[in-house]
């Protein structure tokens, strides 16, 4: 399993990698092409079970897909952050119920809802997009994931300013981060990030960081 932590937004549509699993619908009217009528054909085939409609014009072949690789083709460029990178890596002991995502040029936060669950999605800004971001693979499926870092800083970049004196009760005691992870945080990309973000809450993250390690 390959990681990157810096990736460019162009390289992060990875629909045409997945073509053994995901299919859009022009690839599916080109296999079907000899069929009477290739729409009916693809109706039954979502009927039986053989193919799962994600969203208009893309489906899945296996049920058994990674959630996360799912959504990273339902909207691109897009990686998975907020709630879900946090508890994916501990850091807080919910589960999330809906698979979170950073987007970029969405402009406004898109939702997606099919068999694997629900997907939501909001903006980043360009300039901290690709900054501290995971190359995953899930059986040969891939998809892009903050590090633990990056999704915390996201998640404090989306909600209004947090006073520094409340801070590590925010941490602890609302978000539940689990402070052995916490302690683990690389500061450097921290301050990258930071830079990019120019947020009130991203910064007092990085003081505090500074401050407790």
């Amino acid at each position: 399993m390959g990681e990157k932590s810096i990736v460019s937004p162009e390289t992060l549509n990875v629909i045409e990698l997945l073509e053994h699993m995901i299919k859009t619908i022009s690839a599916l009217l080109y296999e079907f092409k000899d069929y009477r009528n290739p729409y009916d054909h693809i109706r039954l085939l979502v009927k039986d079970g053989s193919l799962i409609k994600l969203k208009r014009g893309l489906y899945e072949t296996s049920i058994d897909e990674n959630p996360f690789v799912i959504a990273s083709v339902l909207y691109a460029p897009s990686y998975v952050s907020f709630q879900s990178a946090l508890s994916f890596y501990g850091l807080i002991p919910e589960r999330a119920v809906v698979v979170t995502s950073a987007s970029l040029g969405a402009r406004k936060n898109k939702n997606y809802r099919n068999s694997f669950g629900s997907f939501s999605y909001q903006d980043v800004p360009e300039k901290a997009y690709s900054l501290g971001l995971k190359w995953m693979e899930n059986f040969g499926s891939p998809y892009f994931i903050a590090t633990k870092e990056k999704a915390l800083c996201d998640l404090l970049a989306k909600i209004k300013p947090i006073p520094k004196e409340n801070f590590e009760a925010f941490l602890y005691d609302d978000l539940r981060i689990d402070k052995e992870i916490f302690l683990t945080f690389n500061k450097p990309l921290v301050l990258s990030i930071a830079k990019t973000y120019q947020t009130k809450n991203v910064f007092t993250l990085l003081n505090y960081i500074m401050k407790e390690n």
